[in-house]
């Protein structure tokens, strides 16, 4: 493996864990959408770095064939993977925001109106700003989902619910961003150990 494919590779990580970090900062969807690109542009570029220093030997290039294939048969790799392709080269947006909802079961006289920007929840409980309380029937956070995406034949992949045999518990973009850091941590580790 080449050392200089190595050190481009650890750089896109340094890239991929501030992306993570500033999605668990939060924020409105337009950083969402801009740290989303960061993360997935770094995370084809750790792939890249690698493809191109394994050429280096024999051994690396059977090495990185194997990872190839393995991302190719992976939900959540081959998702990232053209995730990336499809937000560099199409038109569609590879994430959209969902808004939240709150439904609460309020008894107050009709002539009466109470402002909710200030409600407080806790559990299944609201305080309302003139004290009283009601009861919490849903509360939905808003948030950010992962979206069908095409590769340039006009192929659909759906946001991944499996990763490396396992079932996805949270499909939230963090939770996959995350999967896919430990991921290419660990294939940086494989990739140090090869001549």
């Amino acid at each position: 493996m080449d050392p200089r494919a190595l050190e481009k590779a650890r750089s896109r990580l340094r890239n991929i864990d501030k992306a993570i970090r500033e999605l668990e900062a939060g924020g409105d969807f337009d950083e969402f959408t801009d740290t989303w690109f960061t993360f997935l542009t770094a995370f084809k570029s750790t792939y890249t770095a690698l493809e191109q220093g394994a050429k280096s030997s024999p051994q690396s290039r059977q090495w990185f064939g194997c990872k190839a294939r393995e991302r190719r048969g992976d939900e959540l790799l081959q998702y990232l993977y053209q995730a990336r392709n499809d937000e560099e080269h199409g038109l569609e947006e590879v994430a959209k925001a969902v808004p939240g909802r709150l439904m609460l079961e309020i008894k107050i006289p009709e002539s009466l109106q109470i402002d909710l920007s200030n409600v407080q929840i806790a559990g299944d409980l609201a305080r309302l700003p003139n004290g009283d309380s009601a009861k919490v029937i849903e509360n939905i956070m808003p948030r950010v989902i992962l979206v069908p995406v095409r590769d340039r034949e006009r192929r659909e992949y759906q946001p991944p619910q499996r990763h490396l045999g396992t079932e996805l518990s949270d499909a939230s973009p963090l939770a996959v961003a995350k999967l896919a850091q430990s991921y290419l941590q660990e294939m940086i580790r494989e990739a140090e150990g090869l001549k």
